[in-house]
C-alpha cells in the first residue's frame, strides 16, 4: 500500500513497509497499486515537484485544506510500462537507502556532540578540569555573562518584498525546527540588505514572534551565501574575540524552553525582545575549555553536514 498524508504536509507519500503490520490510517489517504503500478514509483510521483504542484492544485475544504479520497480517484497521472516503472523504483530506492543510512549517521553524531555537551556543561564533568569551586560553586575561571556582552549584533532580520524570481533568500520561522535550519520553506526576495544581516555560518537564528514557533533556536551551519532572515528571527552573531562560538551555540540552544517562557505580549502576538536575550545570563567556561571542546565537537558536526 500506500500512503498519502491528508493533512499538515498534504500529498507526502510512502509505501506502508512489510513490517507494519498494524497501524491507525485515519489521516492518510490509502493506495492499494494493482499490478500495472509499482508502489515505489507511485509514491515517488507523490514526493517529486510535479505531485506536490499536482495535489496543491486539487486541495479541498475551507479552514484546513486537505487531500481525500475523492480526489485521489480523480487523479491522473502518465505513467511508463511496469517494467519502465520497476527500473526507476529500483533506482529511487537505492537512493533512499544511501540517504537513510546518511540520516542515521548525522543523527548519531549530533547526538554524540549533544551528549558531549551535557557531560562537560550540565554535569559538570570537564575532563582534566579541577574539582575545586570559586565564587557561586562554579570551577575557578568560570562565570556567567549576558549573552549580550558575548555576542557580536542581536538583531531582527528585514521587512522582505517578496518575488519569485529574487536572487535572495529569507528565512522564516518555519526554517527553524527542532534545532536546525532548513531552506526548505525559505523565500526568493528582491529587497536590499544591510551587511551584517546576510546571515553566517555559526549565527544563532532565534524565533521571535508568535505562539507555537517563538523560542525555537538553531545554529545556521551551511556554508550558504546571500541569505538573511525576516523580522520575526532574530539574529545573534558569537564575538569570536569573546566566547568560542562553538561553544556559545549549544549552549543557547538549551534556553529555548526559557525563551518561550519569557516572552511578552498577547495571547498569538507574543514577543521574544532583543534586551531579553541579550541580558540572559550563560555559563563562560575559561579559555582553555572552550577551545578544548571546539576542538572535540567541530570535526564531528562538520562530518555530520
Amino acid at each position: 500500500d500506500v500512503g498519502i498524508v491528508r493533512t499538515g504536509y498534504p500529498g507526502t507519500a510512502c509505501v506502508i513497509p512489510p513490517w507494519l503490520k498494524e497501524a491507525n490510517c485515519s489521516d492518510l489517504v490509502i493506495v492499494r497499486p494493482g499490478p500495472a503500478l509499482n508502489p515505489h514509483f507511485l509514491a515517488a510521483v507523490f514526493n517529486s515537484s510535479f505531485g506536490r504542484d499536482l495535489v496543491g492544485g486539487n486541495l479541498v475544504g475551507a479552514a484546513q485544506q486537505h487531500f481525500n479520497v475523492t480526489v485521489a480517484k480523480e487523479l491522473k497521472l502518465l505513467l511508463p510500462p511496469r517494467d519502465e516503472q520497476d527500473k526507476i523504483a529500483a533506482i529511487l530506492s537505492a537512493y533512499d537507502d544511501l540517504i537513510a543510512n546518511n540520516q542515521r549517521r548525522i543523527a548519531l553524531l549530533e547526538g554524540m556532540a549533544e551528549e558531549i555537551y551535557r557531560e562537560w556543561f550540565v554535569r559538570m564533568r570537564v575532563p582534566g578540569c579541577r574539582e575545586e569551586r570559586g565564587e557561586g560553586l562554579l570551577p575557578f575561571g568560570w562565570a556567567r555573562r549576558p549573552i549580550g556582552e558575548l555576542s557580536s549584533i542581536i538583531k531582527r532580520g528585514i521587512s522582505p518584498d517578496y518575488a519569485e524570481q529574487g536572487d535572495g533568500v529569507v528565512l522564516n520561522q518555519k526554517c527553524i525546527r527542532d534545532g536546525k535550519v532548513s531552506l526548505a520553506e525559505s523565500r526568493r526576495h528582491q529587497t536590499s540588505v544591510p551587511a551584517e544581516k546576510f546571515v553566517r555560518t555559526g549565527d544563532v537564528l532565534i524565533n521571535s514572534t508568535g505562539v507555537g514557533t517563538l523560542g525555537r533556536v538553531a545554529v545556521f551551519d551551511m556554508d550558504v551565501a546571500g541569505v538573511t532572515c525576516d523580522s520575526h528571527v532574530t539574529i545573534l552573531r558569537p564575538d569570536s574575540k569573546k566566547i568560542e562560538p562553538a561553544y556559545l551555540g549549544p549552549t543557547i540552544a538549551y534556553l529555548q524552553g526559557y525563551f518561550e517562557s519569557m516572552a511578552t505580549g498577547a495571547t498569538g502576538q507574543a514577543e521574544l525582545s532583543r534586551e531579553l536575550i541579550a541580558r540572559t545570563k550563560v555559563l563562560v567556561p575559561d579559555e582553555r575549555v572552550q577551545k578544548l571542546y571546539a576542538a572535540k565537537i567541530t570535526p564531528m558536526l562538520a562530518e555530520a553536514r
